[in-house]
């Protein structure tokens, strides 16, 4: 996939974007004393708001309003600019507007089921086989639109635990869990550990 879709080359000037923008809209996201290996810090606070700027910047590395994905002689028109992201217990629901000739707009939504101050989960994250849209979308484009939409919230997540301070070894810290309630997901910051496995792609149920 061509066009847009964000890659490993722009990553880092990603990450700069989204740790600029966390600085300007929360800056009561002060670091704290250095986190011993393995521990957790206090948890950073996204309100909606804040998570609704981010969630367009994170999904778009060329800072376009408006993207071409191409694929195997296809193409799909991303409106960056519409991009919404809705918070629930446990639920954080990303929705993409896609646009082609046989669809016209139309809303594609991914849900992830994160945790909650009730059921805390880490990392662990899982989202549905296909998206919520129209199926000549989701059936096309629908593992590249959860890649992405996954990827973003990753990246949020990963740059407000970077924000919120280091480790004892001078290491930025990292997303150890995600918990979502009405209108605000909680990043809780956690310092690196030899045996802390890699984040991986959402689980599919």
């Amino acid at each position: 996939m061509a066009g847009g879709e964000p890659g490993a080359n722009d990553h880092d000037e990603r990450c700069r974007t989204l740790l600029e923008e966390l600085r300007r809209l929360c800056p009561e996201l002060v670091p704290g004393p250095p986190v011993p290996p393995g521990e957790l810090a206090p948890p950073a606070s996204l309100a909606a708001e804040v998570l609704q700027e981010l969630v367009p910047l994170a999904v778009g590395a060329t800072g376009k309003p408006r993207v071409v994905w191409q694929a195997a002689g296809s193409e799909v028109l991303v409106d960056l600019d519409a991009t919404r992201v809705v918070m629930r217990e446990g639920l954080v629901l990303v929705s993409l507007v896609l646009e082609t000739e046989q669809t016209g707009r139309a809303d594609v939504i991914v849900p992830f089921a994160v945790g909650s101050a009730e059921r805390p989960a880490g990392m662990v994250v899982q989202t549905e086989r296909k998206p919520r849209g129209p199926t000549v979308l989701v059936d096309r484009w629908g593992e590249a639109i959860i890649a992405v939409a996954w990827q973003a919230l990753l990246d949020i997540a990963d740059a407000t635990a970077r924000t919120a301070g280091r480790d004892a070894t001078g290491k930025a810290l990292r997303a150890g869990a995600l918990l979502a309630e009405d209108d605000l997901l909680q990043v809780i910051p956690q310092a690196e550990h030899p045996s802390l496995p890699t984040t991986g792609p959402p689980q599919v149920g």
